[in-house]
């Protein structure tokens, strides 16, 4: 099942925002009185829509988007690891355009994100592809 986000969901989300960021290993720590404040704004802002997916009543994951330029932006989709392979990434993701079906769907994934597999299956087509250096030592 599939729900849209409330400001009562504001801890739900920050624990998945933190989950999400701390498998990255390009962060430390997040912020989380700054996405506390970000949340409780867009859960009322009609830009905005953050779903929330649970499995047997327990919340295991969410994906937070908004509109931009006439599109809707995919900015983060998150499934608690024990969940994952169990189709609730494709199940939110369908969710979201049943809401936003009047706007084209936009993700940007970097490279290496597992992600990829979930965007590709559904369809997502790669539209451009952005090269960077790190440093000039690496030439």
């Amino acid at each position: 099942m599939v729900r849209k986000a409330k400001i009562c969901d504001i801890d739900i989300l920050n624990n998945f925002y933190t989950k999400m960021i701390l498998e990255d290993l390009r962060y430390n720590e997040p912020n989380l009185d700054i996405t506390s404040f970000n949340y409780s704004n867009e859960i009322e802002d009609d830009n905005y829509i953050i779903l929330i997916v649970l499995k047997d009543k327990k919340e295991v994951g969410f994906i937070h988007s908004y509109i931009k330029n006439n599109k809707a932006i995919i900015d983060s989709i998150y499934i608690e690891k024990e969940y994952r392979n169990m189709g609730l990434g494709t199940e939110l993701v369908k969710k979201l355009y049943d809401y936003l079906d009047s706007y084209e769907l936009e993700v940007t994934i970097e490279n290496g994100n597992k992600a990829y597999f979930l965007f590709n299956k559904l369809g997502f087509k790669i539209t451009k592809v952005v090269m960077n250096l790190d440093c000039k030592e690496d030439l």
